[in-house]
């Protein structure tokens, strides 16, 4: 599984209200189709923020990506019709975010990876279906909260959408660093990046449709 840096803006959050509403109603973040075609069913999103008073970004929540949410009717009908599927919930719920709100629709467990998913919405998308707002998606049971001191990334810049990144290496200077200054908040220096993350495919992905989608600010 990949692991990727994604920073999250402080219009809407900080830290405390990003990780409150992710253990209370999961995680539902935008995210382009070009990205969608690189990313596999469980691969892990560290999300970063400028803590106050640090002069470098945090890894201060992680989560796995359980699903592709904001679709259309339209574009949930395409990728229907061409991966078998089954409903695994009808919607109708109200979802306010910091970032915006939406009206859930129906859930569907669709059997074909993100990858082939992406490619039916590309093709959609080409023949002039709107899309609605694609997004990647964890259940909040799933979300995991990085406690303080959080793992710095030096010279990391804020940069939106998401990156790939080496997240054992990370993990590893944090853990050594705590062991060898273990009065000093780990200090992480580089990007860490790949240039091509593992691809394990998964046999099941949840889509979702959302109605009413709008966007804070």
């Amino acid at each position: 599984m990949a692991s990727w840096i994604h920073w999250i803006g402080k219009s809407y959050y900080t830290i405390h209200k990003f990780t409150e509403e992710a253990l209370r109603i999961g995680v539902s973040r935008r995210v382009s189709l070009d990205v969608i075609e690189s990313m596999t069913y469980g691969d892990t999103v560290s999300c970063v923020q400028k803590p106050h008073g640090y002069k470098s970004g945090a890894i201060f929540l992680e989560f796995p990506i359980h699903a592709i949410t904001g679709l259309s009717k339209q574009a949930m009908d395409a990728i229907c019709d061409k991966y078998d599927h089954r409903i695994a919930d009808v919607g109708g719920e109200v979802v306010d975010r910091g970032c915006g709100g939406y009206i859930t629709g129906m859930t569907y467990i669709v059997d074909a990876d993100m990858s082939e998913i992406a490619g039916v919405l590309n093709k959609a998308k080409r023949e002039g279906v709107d899309l609605g707002e694609p997004m990647i998606g964890c259940r909040p049971e799933a979300v995991q909260v990085v406690y303080k001191p959080f793992p710095l990334l030096l010279d990391v810049p804020f940069r939106q959408g998401f990156r790939l990144y080496d997240r054992d290496e990370v993990f590893s200077l944090a853990a050594a660093r705590r062991i060898l200054q273990p009065k000093k908040r780990p200090q992480l220096k580089g990007q860490f990046y790949v240039e091509n993350g593992p691809k394990d495919t998964a046999p099941q992905v949840d889509v979702q449709v959302v109605r009413n989608y709008k966007r804070e600010g």
